[in-house]
């Protein structure tokens, strides 16, 4: 009864632990790509914003162009992010789904040692009436 359930706590608690450092990168991914998506429209906005006013209107429409290319770059980084961080919510899921599961489990073997057990006390108690009976 006990190994069982040191075994199932051992495995809920880590359970509990991946599903912590899931939700911290989850965490981490959704701040790190905000930034990146803020520091690229930024750079791309402050270069073009240089090169339009440095420029003639033919070097405007090439900064405009590079701008442009940042931005679908940035846009496109900023996608990829945002499939990681879906992958994660994903696989959140996938760990509570798993814990409760778990939880369920433990509960049922639990519930199925006490049945064990009380047929085993009966037991020992009804050869004990047969002995002196």
């Amino acid at each position: 009864l006990t190994a069982g359930d040191d075994a199932t706590a051992a495995r809920s608690r880590e359970t509990a632990d991946v599903l912590d450092a899931a939700r911290l990168n989850v965490a981490r991914v959704m701040e790190r790509a905000t930034k990146e998506a803020a520091e690229l429209l930024a750079a791309a906005e402050h270069e073009a914003q240089e090169k339009a006013a440095q420029q003639s209107t033919a070097a405007l429409a090439a900064a405009e162009a590079h701008a442009k290319e940042m931005l679908d770059g940035a846009e496109a980084e900023l996608a990829q992010v945002t499939a990681r961080l879906e992958q994660g919510r994903a696989e959140l899921a996938e760990l509570t789904a798993l814990r409760e599961t778990l939880r369920t489990q433990f509960s049922d073997t639990r519930a199925q040692l006490a049945a064990i057990e009380a047929t085993m006390d009966s037991a020992a108690a009804a050869e004990l009436q047969d002995a002196h009976g």
